[in-house]
């Protein structure tokens, strides 16, 4: 029972809404500190930063071993997976506006719902398939039409977005035996493993191109760059925490549509503090992206209320 004497709902969107807040402004952080580290490292400092958090928070205030598993091998592959994933989002921050990345990584919803029609084998209607095609024509939109199309910064953000609904498959399929604290803490690790072991390739070929073009490498972070990267990682972990709360008080069909207000969050984050600009292909994309994305959580609402029913 919640103590505020608030609907149970009410509260899970309000917890909602918070973690997506922060997740934003940790975005927004990464792509203000754009150029002062390798891609790389600010994964490998982030995700320490988030390790470290989450230790304490299983440890302390969860009272939960956070080391126990009896899946290994799938928490090898989230990791590997989201090591991708979230060099790539770092990757794209560095390139692409704010909120132009928002809206093309939000295509996980869609291609969760591809992902599951193919390989879990779920048979949906046409109304289910008219979502699909409208977001992604809202991300043909967001990567403004014309000659750059085709630019290779928002495809790899689209492809981001595919990453990304690798992993909450993943997550879905783990969620059956493992703790939030198992799965948070594997994650880190693994991330924080694999981005330390390419730390010694700016010595090895500091010639190459990933080296010269600020992928992979390390720079000795001065006080302020330190208190950056803890910025990030306490807004990643707090608006992790604040969204699993959310799920664990309401309904997903409920917390989930607030998802998207990283869309708007990001924009005005953008304008306000990056001085980027919001256009009309922005909007329309975007509003096109969030409205399939909500259609698609809406008919699998639905449709697991029918299944109830029988």
């Amino acid at each position: 029972m919640q103590k505020t004497g608030l609907p149970q709902s009410f509260v899970a969107i309000l917890w909602m809404i918070g973690g997506i807040l922060m997740i934003s402004m940790g975005s927004a952080l990464v792509r203000f500190a754009s150029g002062s580290f390798a891609v790389s490292q600010m994964v490998l400092l982030r995700m320490l930063m988030i390790m470290i958090l989450v230790i304490v928070f299983c440890t302390f205030i969860q009272k939960q071993s956070f080391w126990r598993t009896g899946r290994l091998g799938l928490h090898i592959v989230r990791g590997v997976v989201g090591v991708m994933a979230i060099s790539g989002y770092f990757l794209s921050l560095y390139l692409l506006p704010l909120a132009d990345v928002s809206a093309l990584t939000l295509t996980d919803t869609l291609f969760v719902a591809v992902l599951s029609a193919l390989f879990l084998r779920e048979r949906n209607d046409y109304r289910y398939w008219m979502m699909v095609i409208l977001g992604f024509i809202g991300v043909i939109l967001v990567t403004r039409p014309g000659a750059s199309i085709f630019n290779v910064a928002s495809l790899g953000a689209v492809l981001v977005g595919f990453l990304f609904a690798v992993i909450l498959l993943l997550i879905g399929y783990m969620a059956k035996t493992e703790t939030f604290g198992s799965t948070s803490f594997y994650f880190a690790l693994i991330s924080v493993l694999v981005t330390l072991a390419l730390v010694p390739w700016q010595w090895w070929t500091p010639d190459s191109y990933v080296v010269r073009n600020g992928l992979i490498g390390w720079k000795n972070p001065s006080l302020t760059q330190w208190l950056l990267v803890f910025g990030m990682a306490i807004c990643g972990a707090v608006g992790n925490l604040c969204v699993t709360h959310a799920f664990r008080l309401g309904r997903a069909s409920l917390v989930a549509p607030f998802g998207y207000l990283d869309l708007p969050f990001s924009a005005f984050l953008g304008f306000l503090l990056l001085h980027e600009n919001i256009d009309v292909f922005l909007i329309l994309g975007g509003g096109a992206i969030i409205f399939s994305g909500i259609g698609l959580i809406y008919l699998e609402h639905r449709q697991q209320v029918k299944k109830n029913k029988e």
